[in-house]
């Protein structure tokens, strides 16, 4: 029987400039993660996650994802415990 997961290879890194966390890896287009609920590519909670991961390894991450506004009601993951 064949597995139900796979074990991916990607890059990932905050890009300033359109404040996006992008994905790459072997064979798929690259691809972004938001914080503008104004994106299709909005997606707080993998942004959230993504964030902490960067900074949790050094790597540069966005600085305001823990302050970023959220639409009235909506949940988000904490970023940062520090």
């Amino acid at each position: 029987m064949a597995s139900k997961s796979i074990t991916l290879t990607l890059r990932v890194w905050y890009d300033d400039g359109s404040r996006q966390i992008k994905l790459a890896g072997p064979g798929l287009t690259a691809s972004t993660v938001s914080n503008d609920p104004g994106s299709k590519r909005y997606h707080p909670n993998l942004f959230d996650k993504l964030a902490r991961a960067l900074r949790d390894a050094g790597a540069p991450s966005p600085v305001d994802a823990q302050n970023a506004t959220r639409p009235e009601g909506s949940k988000r993951v904490p970023v940062n415990s520090n």
